[in-house]
């Protein structure tokens, strides 16, 4: 375990007693802190963070200021920043498993040709009487992984990582802020204030596969993702879906050039209607979001890039 890791956390306006937990439980991790760096990116919180975040016990730790709001700033701010073999995302609501930067540095060893990787994201709802099913835990930005999955193909969905404890060699990070530089609209891909768009973590999976190096997911990365009670309710479920139906027409439009239309043939029409008798009342809503956030992903883009199927 040789690579040198640059925590990174970007934060706007954070929960401090959800921060708190995030840095406690990076205290606690078992690679020593000699070993590994820590920047606070403060995405233009009011007030600063540095008014009451502590980070004198770690001898190599800042807070920076970014004034240009967004999520994806905020990471390239850090990206920049860090000087980092291997940086790991941390967002302010992240608690890492206390051996969670050491089996990130095993994993960079092991796995050379991979670029970008994650793990298994459990959520802990603040509101105890909420829950979801697994197969909707994505809609907060949790995932279980059981076994460890890698690729090259940006179409194989299972091994893409996800943002919360994301690890990135310091290659794919350099690489991904050149074309943010080139693309400014990449940088749409993530939330900005109120807005709900997403697409950066991905965006930065597949700037990997694009420079040769795959992506993955292993189980023994764990940390708890802490969903605060604005979080535990069908609204917020129902903006969230419609955001990343919108943000993935954005996405494939600033990756490929052009959008493939829905299929609206008779067939398609009966078995969409035959799935959604068979759907939950939230399932429906959550079905008809993400259709709308689809169609108004397209009515955003020049009507040359929508194509037949």
């Amino acid at each position: 375990m040789t690579k040198t890791i640059g925590v990174v956390i970007p934060a706007h306006n954070p929960r401090r007693d959800f921060l708190a937990q995030v840095i406690e439980a990076l205290r606690g991790q078992s690679l020593p802190a000699e070993r590994w760096s820590l920047l606070v990116v403060d995405n233009r919180s009011d007030p600063a963070i540095e008014t009451f975040l502590d980070l004198s016990w770690h001898p190599n730790a800042a807070i920076v200021r970014e004034e240009e709001l967004g999520l994806t700033r905020a990471r390239m701010a850090g990206f920049r920043r860090s000087g980092c073999d291997l940086v790991v995302l941390v967002d302010d609501d992240n608690v890492l498993a206390p051996d969670y930067l050491e089996q990130a540095a095993r994993i960079a060893s092991a796995f050379p040709f991979i670029g970008t990787w994650s793990g298994h994201l459990e959520p802990v709802y603040e509101l105890k009487a909420f829950s979801l099913p697994e197969r909707l835990e994505h809609l907060v930005g949790c995932r279980r992984v059981t076994e460890a999955l890698w690729s090259n193909d940006v179409h194989h969905h299972a091994s893409t990582p996800w943002g919360a404890g994301m690890c990135i060699r310091r290659d794919v990070a350099l690489e991904y802020v050149k074309r943010l530089d080139e693309d400014p609209r990449r940088r749409e891909l993530d939330l900005v204030g109120g807005r709900r768009t997403y697409g950066g973590d991905t965006d930065i999976a597949y700037v990997g596969c694009d420079v040769g190096l795959g992506k993955g997911v292993f189980p023994q990365l764990r940390l708890r993702h802490l969903i605060g009670a604005n979080r535990c309710s069908e609204d917020y479920l129902v903006k969230v879906t419609a955001g990343h139906a919108r943000s993935g027409v954005l996405h494939q439009y600033i990756m490929t050039g052009s959008v493939a239309l829905p299929p609206n043939d008779l067939r398609r029409r009966v078995m969409t209607m035959l799935r959604w008798l068979a759907m939950s009342q939230l399932e429906k809503r959550l079905d008809k979001a993400s259709r709308e956030g689809a169609a108004l992903g397209m009515r955003e883009l020049p009507t040359e890039s929508l194509r037949e199927r």
